[in-house]
């Protein structure tokens, strides 16, 4: 599921891991358990990550529109 794999971010509450799937222009969510899933599709070249757990919010950087954007995450 992975192609590209560049910006990684951990949830500290439960030990996900946030990964930007660069070249499949997506982001994907590893379980502790090791399941992944799409978190988000359709980005342009996502590549930096940052979680606020205040917010519940992950920022993602997309190189090719040189943007940010927010994802609002699930509570947990």
């Amino acid at each position: 599921d992975l192609n590209g794999p560049i910006g990684v971010v951990m949830d500290p509450r439960n030990g996900s891991l946030y990964v930007a799937n660069y070249l499949k222009n997506d982001i994907v969510r590893v379980e502790p358990s090791g399941q992944v899933s799409v978190l988000a599709s359709g980005l342009k070249k996502p590549y930096n990550l940052l979680l606020d757990t205040l917010t519940n919010t992950l920022y993602v950087t997309e190189q090719e529109t040189n943007s940010v954007s927010r994802i609002k995450l699930s509570p947990g």
